[in-house]
């Protein structure tokens, strides 16, 4: 299977995606020079939840779930590569597909800039002011990469802690307790998700001769 390249622009005030952080929140990371250096947010409740042991693998004792919001348009590129989901294959290996793939899209959408090739790929990314995410081969899982410089608040709001859990005492990273959520939290908010997930897999789901077609869904509130 060949790699596909999808864009969907997402607009402000949307639910971008759900993400695992310390809590209390000091900051978020910067980058760190490498390629794949960036805020991996997940877009489902769920799929948040099952990252909160990487806190607690940080020394992070409490850790809270939070989604975060658009401010402003954002333009994500949609990435279906399935060597992507094999752990075998070089980091930098993957990095020069993407862009390889990258460069061929941008010139068939007037609205893409080109990547700037003296910055790490997740920098060069923002540079142009563009998120990617990276699905596999069935489409049953696939997360946002989201460039630093696409996480300050020009960019991304960070809403209060949906929930606040703790480390167990007993099982290193394995949840001990809830310490708190926000009002009357319930089972339904379990199956919450970025609200442009729908718009994702149906763009998926187009034939070729139909993507670059429908290459830009704006998805709306």
């Amino acid at each position: 299977m060949e790699p596909r390249m999808s864009l969907i622009k997402v607009d402000a005030q949307c639910v971008l995606g759900y993400k695992a952080l310390p809590y209390p929140l000091t900051s978020l990371p910067t980058s760190n020079n490498s390629n794949w250096s960036a805020l991996y947010p997940q877009l489902t409740f769920q799929q948040a939840i099952s990252y909160l042991p990487n806190q607690w693998e940080r020394k992070n004792k409490q850790a809270q779930i939070v989604y975060l919001s658009t401010v402003q348009p954002l333009n994500i590129i949609v990435y279906n590569d399935p060597t992507f989901t094999q752990g075998n294959v070089d980091k930098d290996i993957k990095a020069d597909q993407l862009k390889t793939c990258y460069a061929t899209f941008q010139t068939r959408n007037e609205v893409l800039k080109p990547l700037p090739t003296s910055m790490p790929l997740m920098d060069a990314f923002g540079s142009i002011q563009v998120a990617v995410c990276a699905l596999d081969a069935s489409l049953s899982s696939f997360e946002l990469i989201l460039p630093h410089s696409l996480t300050t608040p020009e960019w991304i709001t960070i809403s209060p802690p949906i929930c606040v859990m703790e480390e167990s005492e007993f099982w290193p990273c394995t949840l001990g307790r809830i310490v708190s959520h926000e009002g009357n939290f319930t089972k339904a908010q379990l199956k919450d998700e970025a609200i442009w997930l729908p718009k994702l897999i149906d763009l998926l789901q187009l034939p070729d001769d139909q993507r670059f077609k429908h290459a830009i869904e704006s998805c709306m509130l």
